[in-house]
């Protein structure tokens, strides 16, 4: 997770530094906060198809970018825009995250 901008060349240089280039897939998640949410653009190296993936929408990435930023941001609520365009939310209380979001047929999307 980094607020660094990541070519996309640049992901399997980094995933091999953390010896990650072996597990069935592994990414990077680069953030901007705007001001009223967090953008996220989660590329993913998948090791079956030796490919490096931009995802339109990363619900575990989205959960990673908050417990990271939690460490320094004191907030209850977060909006994280997906590459996508739709928006997820966390929420907390004192011991869990939820999150929440729109669910949709992307068959009919044509995406």
């Amino acid at each position: 997770i980094t607020t660094t901008k990541v070519k996309k060349t640049d992901v399997r240089k980094l995933l091999g530094q953390y010896k990650l280039l072996n597990k069935p897939a592994a990414g990077i998640i680069t953030y901007t906060i705007r001001k009223k949410y967090i953008l996220i653009r989660p590329l993913v190296w998948v090791r079956l198809t030796k490919t490096i993936y931009s995802e339109t929408a990363c619900a575990s990435g989205s959960l990673a970018v908050v417990v990271a930023l939690l460490k320094v941001i004191k907030i209850n609520i977060f909006y994280i825009r997906q590459p996508s365009g739709f928006t997820l939310t966390v929420t907390q209380n004192k011991k869990n995250l939820f999150l929440s979001g729109p669910i949709i047929d992307m068959q009919k999307m044509n995406i």
